[in-house]
């Protein structure tokens, strides 16, 4: 009876026993799973879906990214202003300058002061006025550039004229002026328009020396100031 008793004993001590190694090798699996999902290493991290359904992408290797560029790095020029109009002669006389523009306008007396050009331009009063005028200063930039290098083109095409403005002025044959633009990019003004029993015909923008007018923008193309004579009578023919 005693040594039944004793078997019993061993019997139910082994098997708490086994009972115990058991669940202290689950408790550790599960305390090894958690560290895993939650601080993987390099090189056992997987990625992660965002949430469900979507695809798992690999994330990029992080760059640093910064403003200056490596001291080998050759600078790129920023290319000039490529513009229609070219200059196709340069001529000096003293301090003055006539630069011809497209074979068919004629700019004289241009000047330079401290390195900036100064067009011609006529003075009322206190003000002055002048003949020609640029839609952007790049391009006074560009026409004092190649003023001052006498940088000359070959023939080309003659300038566009991309709009007209008229001012109606009646005094004797004068009946207004016009302001006409050329290749989108520069204004030519006061032109004048003239209109009489002997004809029609549109002037140059001058000025007043020693009691004769003197012409500062003159058109040199005979075809060409044609084509821009006609579209300034028939843009002032249909001005209000």
């Amino acid at each position: 009876m005693k040594k039944t008793i004793i078997v019993a004993l061993v019997l139910m001590l082994a098997f708490f026993s086994c009972k115990k190694a058991e669940n202290v090798e689950k408790v550790e699996r599960k305390f090894e799973a958690e560290k895993t999902l939650e601080t993987p290493g390099k090189e056992t991290a997987e990625p992660q879906a965002s949430g469900p359904g979507e695809e798992i992408r690999e994330e990029a290797p992080s760059t640093t990214v910064t403003d200056k560029a490596p001291a080998d790095t050759p600078k790129t020029a920023v290319p000039a202003k490529a513009y229609a109009t070219r200059i196709t002669a340069v001529n000096q006389s003293a301090e003055e300058y006539s630069v011809e523009l497209d074979g068919a306008v004629l700019v004289k007396g241009i000047t330079f002061e401290d390195g900036r050009i100064v067009l011609p331009y006529s003075v009322s009063g206190e003000s002055k006025y002048y003949f020609l005028w640029a839609n952007e200063i790049k391009f006074l930039n560009f026409l004092g550039d190649g003023i001052q290098k006498k940088s000359v083109a070959g023939k080309g095409p003659l300038p566009s004229i991309t709009e007209i403005k008229i001012k109606k002025y009646e005094s004797g044959a004068l009946k207004g002026w016009a302001e006409v633009e050329l290749n989108g990019e520069y204004w030519i003004k006061s032109i004048p328009i003239f209109m009489s029993q002997r004809g029609n015909n549109i002037g140059e923008p001058s000025v007043k020396v020693e009691g004769r007018y003197v012409p500062k923008v003159e058109f040199i193309n005979e075809e060409w100031k044609k084509l821009l004579q006609e579209k300034i009578f028939a843009k002032f023919n249909s001005a209000d």
